[in-house]
């Protein structure tokens, strides 16, 4: 196979440089916090009719029931996001026997610890009690698999390393293709250094070697239409022998005025190319720096894609390149997600193929982080052709 060519495209104008700071911790989006059976106060009634017992406990502990006669069946709690991302609940008791002490929920929404994404586990109910509701799932903790484990982010880096040699053999044998622009040759670029090349395949091509594939759209940025159709008809072509298809928007195609229309093509497309018998493997488009404005439509596309394809495997790009790999914080400004200074290219760390970013805008990867994060989406890979 010839060797891939390259293409930097600064597909869209990128402003709005705000104050806010680089790098702050996440946010969490999980519940309130969590009203659980803890031996907290009690009070007693008289004929039966006094409340049991209740209490507060903090998010990922369990808590204990407290008896009261003829108590009435005590609430469970909603699971809460914590430095840890756990979530715990409880069961209540009714009548009058005590309640047993709920397990502590397996995780909540994304937390900065890395545990966030579990779906907690559902308390265990006291004698005739009820059982307490399960924590909410995270979405894309900064660490630990979330609450669906077929969304790999950042934790697919260590779940990678930690597969046999035969499982890691399975991205060299079963047939993907790969269609992206120049974040995607960062991508192929890391995954190369690492030992998994892909051949070098145009859009449109029929014959795919063994293995991962890969090649730049035909279409420029900003044409997401053109890139969904290419990726459908590719995908259809090679269906006798592709088991994944893969395609990946760059920064102008999910902008502010055109993600509906985007999403309604990329689904077209997803429903052709599955329809064929073909896998999909699902990338969230990449972020760019210091521009807000241009990466909250990319989050509500990144949303909209865990939503629509939450049966499949999706590979979040936003999650592994808005971590910040020193400190696991999570990089945004103005309310948004954003690639880290210290993953983007720059004088310091540059793109092996796309040279280096601009003071602000942009997002490609600077190779030593490609090498890093594209562990995470060799996991992705091997996950949707098992």
């Amino acid at each position: 196979m010839s060797s891939r060519p390259r293409l930097c495209t600064l597909a869209s104008t990128l402003v709005l440089a705000f104050a806010d700071g680089a790098c702050s911790s996440q946010q969490s989006d999980g519940p309130s916090a969590a009203s659980a059976g803890a031996a907290g106060q009690t009070s007693t009634g008289s004929a039966g009719n006094a409340a049991g017992a209740a209490g507060k406990a903090s998010a990922g502990s369990s808590g204990s029931s407290g008896s009261a006669s003829s108590a009435t069946a005590g609430s469970s709690g909603g699971g809460t996001s914590g430095a840890s991302g756990a979530a715990g609940n409880a069961g209540g008791a009714q009548a009058g026997a005590a309640g047993a002490s709920g397990n502590s929920g397996s995780g909540g929404s994304s937390g900065n610890s890395g545990s966030g994404g579990n779906s907690g586990t559902a308390g265990k109910g006291g004698s005739g009690g009820t059982a307490g509701k399960g924590g909410k799932a995270g979405t894309g903790g900064t660490g630990g698999a979330p609450a669906s484990d077929t969304v790999v982010g950042l934790w697919g880096i260590a779940a990678w390393d930690a597969l046999s040699a035969t499982d890691k053999q399975t991205v060299k044998t079963a047939r993907s293709f790969f269609l992206h622009q120049s974040v995607g040759g960062d991508l192929e670029d890391g995954a190369e250094a690492i030992g998994y090349k892909f051949e070098w395949v145009a859009s449109g091509s029929v014959g795919l070697a063994p293995g991962l594939n890969g090649g730049l759209f035909n279409s420029s940025n900003g044409n997401y239409t053109g890139k969904c159709t290419e990726f459908g008809q590719m995908a259809v072509a090679n269906a006798a022998t592709a088991r994944v298809a893969i395609m990946k928007f760059g920064y102008a195609d999910v902008v502010d005025g055109t993600l509906a229309a985007a999403q309604a093509a990329y689904a077209a497309a997803v429903m052709q190319v599955k329809t064929s018998g073909v896998r999909v493997l699902h990338v969230t488009p990449p972020l760019v720096y210091d521009a807000p404005g241009d990466n909250a439509p990319k989050l509500q596309m990144r949303q909209w894609m865990l939503a629509t394809y939450a049966g499949d495997i999706v590979f979040d790009l936003e999650d592994v390149e808005s971590t910040h790999p020193t400190t696991g914080a999570r990089c945004e400004r103005g309310g948004s997600w954003e690639i880290c200074d210290a993953v983007r290219s720059t004088v310091a760390c540059p793109s092996q193929n796309q040279g280096i970013d601009a003071p602000s805008g942009q997002g490609h990867l600077c190779q030593k982080q490609s090498e890093r994060l594209t562990r995470a989406f060799l996991y992705a890979i091997f996950r949707a052709a098992k």
